[in-house]
């Protein structure tokens, strides 16, 4: 039989317990000089030392191959004992004499102590399963909750990129609307020079034409005045 460290550890527990009350008991039925009907004080000690062994296999973590509880003829009496053990381990009823309350009570408690190791065993596997099943089930809450904070912290840092990249495009139109306004400025103001320039120089064509007009008029002037002269 392959025992896990869980089982190992409660039938340890629950074979100390056992332990502690058969020694209670041989140390009650010594002291008192009597002991139960349906079992011997040899054989409350002879059960006790087999507890004891069987505690310190358990603590040792490995079985004994060549271990037996109960000796043939042990055996025989406790099948005996087991015949009627639900009349003599039964606790204190009212038409049972006073006296032998104590002893079927030690009884009774011996009885519980010595519980069918095979059905704890499968109690403490399925509460052992159930545990696992609901460790299983929280496990799959922590992932599943891990999981989702990492879709929404990968979400969180597309739509921090997103952000980005709009911001960072709405710049660039800026800056490109910034230059064509300014090339349009330089253009204009470049236009409005070269017009300047342009009416400068009509300008001073116009004058020279003026001045031209002027000194032709005033030569003629001048040689209206000579010819007027030699005249006389």
């Amino acid at each position: 039989v392959c025992f896990s460290d869980f089982e190992l550890s409660q039938l340890q527990e629950r074979l100390m317990e056992t332990e502690v009350v058969m020694e209670t008991l041989v140390n009650s039925s010594g002291l008192s000089h009597d002991s139960p009907p349906c079992v011997s004080l040899e054989q409350e000690q002879s059960l006790l030392q087999q507890l004891t062994a069987i505690t310190q296999v358990m603590r040792s973590n490995h079985l004994v191959q060549d271990f037996t509880p109960f000796t043939p003829s042990e055996e025989g009496e406790r099948d005996e004992r087991g015949k009627d053990e639900h009349q003599e381990l039964a606790p204190q009823t009212a038409d049972q004499p006073d006296e032998d309350r104590p002893i079927r009570d030690k009884n009774w408690e011996i009885n519980n102590a010595l519980a069918s190791p095979t059905e704890e065993r499968e109690m403490e596997s399925d509460r052992g399963e159930e545990e696992e099943r609901e460790e299983e089930k929280r496990q799959e809450t922590v992932n599943r909750c891990l999981e989702e904070r990492k879709n929404w912290e990968g979400m969180s840092q597309n739509a921090q990129h997103e952000k980005k990249e709009i911001q960072r495009e709405g710049e660039e139109r800026a800056a490109r609307e910034e230059e064509r306004g300014w090339r349009n400025f330089e253009g204009e103001k470049r236009d409005g020079e070269r017009e300047k320039r342009r009416e400068k120089s009509l300008q001073s064509r116009e004058e020279r034409h003026l001045t031209l007009e002027r000194r032709g008029e005033e030569e003629k002037a001048e040689q209206r005045e000579r010819e007027e002269g030699d005249k006389r």
